[in-house]
């Protein structure tokens, strides 16, 4: 199973459940990143540097292993997605750059993915928390056979 996170949901981990706290739980992560196994875009980082806390000094030793680079492709499939489904982006005047909201990207990834791998649909899950975007997912589900864990 492999799975894309959004920036809210680490952002909400990291509030409701501090790393000090539940020390088990980010050891689980990190093993589920260094699998492989829990995955995002770069704009899910750049979202959470833009916040010094505790969740970006978990996360920039482990940058290299979590984080996916941007390409020309994922840009692309990123501005269909938005096309398709404007209201997955905050800020519809913004063109498409790597400062944008990391829904587009994230379901890019995962679609990508998905189309060049042997991986089945139900092995690919979008973790998400935001709760305007719950009428957008299941959309997106029967267009790309994706399939999201919202929170």
């Amino acid at each position: 199973m492999i799975y894309f996170i959004d920036s809210s949901s680490l952002i909400n981990l990291n509030k409701y459940y501090p790393r000090k706290i539940f020390v088990t739980l980010y050891n689980n992560l990190l093993q589920m990143i260094y699998k492989k196994n829990l995955r995002a875009p770069e704009q899910v980082y750049n979202e959470i540097a833009k916040k010094s806390d505790d969740l970006l000094k978990f996360i920039n030793p482990i940058k290299k292993f979590f984080f996916i680079s941007t390409t020309s492709e994922i840009f692309k499939k990123a501005g269909e997605i938005i096309n398709d489904y404007p209201e997955l982006n905050k800020n519809s005047n913004v063109s498409l750059t790597n400062n944008n909201h990391t829904d587009p990207y994230l379901i890019a990834h995962a679609i990508i993915l998905k189309n060049e791998t042997l991986i089945s649909d139900n092995e690919i899950k979008i973790i998400t928390d935001e709760g305007i975007q719950k009428t957008i997912y299941p959309m997106l589900q029967l267009n790309s056979g994706l399939s999201a864990l919202i929170f």
